[in-house]
């Protein structure tokens, strides 16, 4: 049964006190609101993307029956949804459910690979009955079969010893592959622009080095932390621009007025 992390601190985060605030509700309903939309991606976007949602969508999956516009201008106002630029996220996902998400896959695999064993066990080796295309007798080519096989419990796939047996540590010194998911980090000091950011500020009418250090100072100063820094800045100009920051006109726009006053047509 899947589950999440639910700190105790919660009900005391000033997030969740804005967020009440925001939504005109008090702050055990806010936590309800915000535990309806994990345990629903929990189990329906378990990367905690909210891809292919529209703001009903999240409301309902949020257990909210007002405005779905007041509700996602709330989340999005207290923190607790971010934006990378091609959806909206759920906060820090990774940070508290990351682990139950990796715990919960590794089981279901080794459920599959268990299954498949013992599938593999039972009719390619004790009953000589082989699975077709079945990937464990392709790579137990030459392996004793029915009476002469090895007991239970020995691997699968694991080429024969001397003595009939496979060699279980024939491969202990093998590096294990990583399945860590992409953890959020702080703002690397050696972090810049893109070139992508100098297209959306040249066409915004931004100074990309003032947005710069005021994005660099705000994420510092609040220990933020992003799993694309890259896409949390083309959030920051996108927002900029919203709030009226880029007051000169788009590049496009200047080079024709250039051009218009070159012609003497001023």
């Amino acid at each position: 049964m899947p589950w999440i992390e639910s700190h105790d601190v919660l009900p005391t985060h000033p997030k969740t006190a804005k967020l009440a605030r925001r939504l005109g509700v008090s702050k055990p309903a806010a936590v309800g609101h915000l535990h309806f939309l994990w345990w629903w991606c929990i189990t329906h976007r378990p990367e905690g993307v909210l891809h292919g949602l529209d703001a009903d969508d999240i409301a309902e999956a949020c257990g909210w029956d007002g405005d779905a516009a007041t509700l996602i201008d709330a989340l999005f106002s207290s923190g607790w949804l971010d934006d990378d630029g091609e959806a909206l996220v759920v906060h820090d996902w990774w940070e508290h459910a990351g682990q139950t998400i990796a715990r919960r896959d590794k089981a279901t695999q080794e459920q599959r690979e268990s299954g498949r064993r013992g599938a593999h066990r039972r009719w390619c080796v004790k009953e000589q009955k082989p699975i077709p295309n079945c990937a464990l007798c392709a790579s137990d080519e030459g392996e004793p079969k029915g009476a002469d096989a090895p007991p239970n419990g020995v691997p699968i796939g694991v080429p024969l010893g001397s003595d009939g047996y496979r060699n279980r540590n024939r491969d202990k010194n093998k590096p294990k592959p990583s399945n860590k998911a992409k953890r959020a980090t702080q703002l690397p000091d050696d972090w810049k622009p893109n070139p992508k950011h100098v297209e959306i500020a040249s066409e915004a009418g931004l100074d990309l080095d003032v947005e710069t250090v005021q994005f660099r100072d705000h994420h510092t100063a609040k220990g933020s932390t992003f799993k694309d820094w890259d896409a949390a800045f083309r959030t920051w100009l996108r927002n900029a621009v919203e709030f009226g920051r880029g007051r000169r006109p788009p590049r496009k726009q200047l080079d024709n007025v250039v051009k218009f006053a070159e012609g003497g047509r001023f």
